[in-house]
């Protein structure tokens, strides 16, 4: 292996991340290798978007990413050749038509024989053409996704401010929008205002398709909105979040129209008691199993354990889902840096559901709540 790594860097000597490059993409560059040394690889090959946003700083929608011990490489077709070199600083911008075959060609030449690839994200067209080009016979693609997942979940000091600056649209535009809750607005017409509030503010979009769901069908816990009009008595589950800069922010508040009918009163001040137990004991070195029961104890005691069928909450930053998360099966520790939602439910068929949902930044001592959207039960229209 060692002699390939040589052979890469003898080749490739212009591709070398520099010192005068962007230093969060140097400082990631240098993670990428560490997991090269330690995995044992020739090279790692980067196709998924957030991958190659983080470790590229490429914002494009198509990319492929090569990076060895000597070599930071970014393959793009016409449409991205200056986006690349704009974004990705330090790294080899590679121009071709059809940049997986100049990928592979690559990847020949450099004598690649152990390839890290994301799993997750390396479409089977794409590893079957790895595999049958013919100088490449014999190459071993070994799964690297995790290792390749750690170190984005500790956000640094500019994640933490874009995801921060994400939530701040979400709260908002949540509070211009609220006003507009009244009998016979359409649950899409909320989601369409609160998405179009969120660009106004400076959002890039939604971090995924906006959740409103009222009356019996705020029971269904990702009810994406619909034609159903808002009725008076409905409990409104509203689950949104802002992109900025390509980080996301996520939350959850349910509001009634015009009054709270009394049995889902009690379930609000249920979850709200459940959500509140579990943020007063986040914090770094927590298990996800353990931060999971914090809210899962308290409504079981109160016979609700069945009507509580998700996890506690989930990591995010540039994906809306990311490692690691508060949920029954998770046992990793929770590190200092994780941007985590915290958001328990109860959902009831033929009655309505619940959910109150913040997004915090996980510390030594606790946790810093970013979400500023008032909690406590709320009544419009």
């Amino acid at each position: 292996m060692k002699q390939n790594a040589n052979e890469i860097s003898q080749n490739s000597q212009s591709g070398q991340v520099s010192q005068s490059s962007h230093p969060p993409l140097e400082s990631r560059v240098r993670a990428a290798r560490a997991i090269i040394e330690r995995k044992e690889l020739d090279a790692l090959l980067l196709t998924g978007r957030p991958s190659n946003r983080y470790y590229a700083g490429f914002s494009g929608t198509t990319s492929l990413v090569l990076i060895s011990s000597g070599l930071a490489r970014i393959y793009v077709d016409g449409r991205y050749v200056l986006q690349a070199g704009e974004e990705a600083k330090g790294y080899e911008v590679v121009h071709a038509s059809r940049p997986l075959e100049r990928l592979l060609d690559d990847l020949a030449k450099l004598r690649v024989r152990r390839l890290g690839v994301e799993e997750t994200q390396l479409d089977l067209a794409t590893l079957r053409q790895i595999e049958a080009r013919e100088p490449l016979a014999g190459i071993e693609v070994i799964a690297a996704g995790r290792a390749l997942a750690e170190p984005r979940m500790r956000k640094d000091a500019g994640e933490i401010a874009a995801i921060r600056r994400a939530a701040s649209i979400a709260d908002q535009a949540l509070a211009r929008v609220l006003p507009l809750l009244k009998p016979g607005v359409t649950e899409r017409q909320v989601a369409a205002r609160l998405e179009y509030e969120m660009c106004l503010l400076g959002a890039e979009g939604s971090s995924f398709q906006t959740i409103v769901a009222s009356g019996v069908r705020s029971a269904l816990p990702h009810g994406v909105a619909s034609e159903k009009a808002l009725e008076s008595g409905d409990a409104v589950v509203i689950d949104f979040g802002a992109r900025y800069n390509g980080y996301c922010s996520d939350m959850t508040r349910t509001v009634f129209i015009e009054y709270a009918p009394q049995a889902l009163r009690e379930l609000y001040a249920l979850v709200l008691e459940a959500q509140e137990t579990c943020l007063a004991g986040i914090r770094a070195g927590i298990t996800g199993v353990a931060g999971d029961r914090l809210a899962r104890d308290v409504i079981e005691r109160q016979g609700y354990g069945d009507a509580f069928d998700h996890s506690t909450g989930h990591s995010l930053g540039l994906e809306i889902h990311e490692a690691p998360r508060l949920s029954e099966t998770c046992k990793d520790e929770i590190p200092a840096g994780v941007l985590m939602t915290v958001e328990p439910g109860i959902y009831i068929a033929g009655l309505g559901g619940i959910r109150i949902e913040d997004l915090v930044l996980v510390t030594t001592d606790g946790c810093e709540n970013l979400t500023r959207s008032p909690k406590e039960l709320l009544i419009t229209g």
